[in-house]
């Protein structure tokens, strides 16, 4: 049995993740210390840390800065994730202790549109189906069941991009839900079951002061395939400029609806033949 897994970050929402371990642990009086030892600049990312739910209960602590100030933190299972970021040779302290989390501290937003759900925070947001499981009566082809990634935009711009997923199996049932929703992260989960057996997972993680979303992808046909079967994620489908540049010497931009409408009359564009015979 083989089980491909990988981590494809959509570079269009901008950005690129580190993944941080959740082997370590919050220390019993609760002091997560960061040091960058003169390596470089650290940017945000989110942390994990294994927390005693006897200790740390979740919904009942609160982790705050070395100042005092509550930062957004969420335990799923055990496990603390908060945002941070460290300056070359810095250092940063946190401390998990007794309080009632502040939910407004977060950018995270959960939203319906008609069939999709909206998964947002300061910088994006993602459409993906809204949570149901079916199992089909017959089995279909991929394209005809939702795709996992309906779409995202950058703050107020026009939706764009999708996916679809590419292979020749066919689909015998689909779960998409939403497997974790905290004030650090957003995570969603799009599950196919194949005929006559495998299995494909999607997962979709907005997170908290990132200006990126992730996409976590798991294939498991049962044994080593040709390759053949993925997820096509069209993160520019759909987008159209606002402006057009032409550069000769200098740049000179003009909207584009202005630009092309008289390129689209009849007879504007003379033919432009290719080939033939050269002299």
């Amino acid at each position: 049995m083989s089980r491909a897994a990988f981590l494809m970050m959509l570079v269009t929402l901008l950005g690129c993740a580190m993944l941080a371990s959740a082997q370590m642990r919050v220390p019993r009086d609760g002091k997560i210390t960061l040091v960058d030892h003169g390596y470089r600049d650290w940017d945000a990312e989110v942390l994990h840390y294994r927390a005693d739910p006897a200790a740390f209960p979740a919904g009942k602590v609160v982790l705050k800065d070395a100042a005092g100030t509550e930062v957004p933190s969420q335990i799923d299972d055990g496990i603390l994730s908060f945002v941070a970021a460290l300056p070359k040779g810095g250092s940063a302290t946190y401390t998990l202790a007794p309080g009632t989390p502040d939910p407004a501290l977060s950018s995270l937003r959960v939203s319906t549109e008609g069939d999709q759900l909206v998964l947002a925070n300061a910088w994006l947001a993602v459409r993906v189906p809204k949570p149901a499981e079916r199992t089909l009566a017959a089995p279909v082809a991929a394209a005809g069941v939702p795709a996992p990634l309906q779409g995202w935009r950058h703050g107020d711009s026009p939706w764009m991009g999708g996916s679809r997923l590419l292979t020749d199996r066919q689909v015998s049932a689909y779960r998409f839900a939403l497997v974790k929703r905290g004030p650090v992260c957003v995570e969603y989960e799009a599950r196919y079951q194949f005929v006559p057996k495998g299995e494909y997972v999607c997962r979709i993680v907005v997170s908290h002061g990132l200006p990126r979303a992730e996409v976590i992808e798991e294939f498991d046909f049962g044994s080593i395939t040709p390759g053949q079967d993925f997820l096509l994620l069209e993160v520019q489908k759909g987008m159209a400029a606002a402006t057009f540049g032409i550069a000769g010497g200098s740049i000179q931009r003009a909207p584009l609806a202005q630009y092309l409408a008289p390129k689209l009359k009849d007879g504007t564009n003379p033919p432009a033949p290719v080939g033939g015979d050269g002299a």
